[in-house]
């Protein structure tokens, strides 16, 4: 299809000029909206996605954020005394990168073998490591039925 100069508007989201899809709005008045032809957008841009891939976006989008942040600034983030205004969402938030981190210890040390990071996990976190195990398929080895068995010291 050919496209004059006046088929052509700007996207909102990403700037690109891109043709124009005339519509009706509810009320019957003429409007124009970006095409979504992922062709004639700037990579990246909303309007081209699927509500699926939106969501992974945005996700992705929060996750490069989050893993700006050092751990002092993480703990600070939810220290009441120095931020009065910390909120659950910011603690969940901070909790979610705590499991994560236990989820990757746990598979590496299942990788290596690891009978001293079993010990030690166990002894801290007995059901949540048994969790992480079933969640992520890892099998019993006969150094972690041992330590599971023992009860844990505070």
């Amino acid at each position: 299809m050919r496209y004059t100069r006046d088929d052509f508007i700007k996207c909102p989201d990403c700037g690109a000029m891109v043709p124009g899809v005339r519509a009706l709005t509810a009320d019957g008045h003429p409007v124009v909206h970006p095409t979504s032809d992922a062709t004639m957008h700037n990579p990246e841009c909303p309007e081209t996605q699927t509500p699926l891939s939106r969501l992974v976006t945005e996700l992705r989008r929060e996750a490069e954020e989050r893993n700006k942040l050092t751990v002092g600034e993480l703990f600070d983030s939810i220290n009441h005394i120095r931020n009065p205004d910390v909120t659950t969402e910011k603690v969940l938030a901070v909790a979610e990168i705590g499991k994560s981190l236990l989820y990757h210890a746990t598979c590496i040390a299942y990788e290596q073998d690891d009978a001293d990071f079993f010990e030690e996990a166990y002894s801290l976190w007995g059901p949540l490591v048994d969790a992480v195990k079933v969640e992520c398929d890892l099998g019993d080895r006969e150094y972690e039925i041992r330590v599971s068995q023992q009860p844990p010291t505070n």
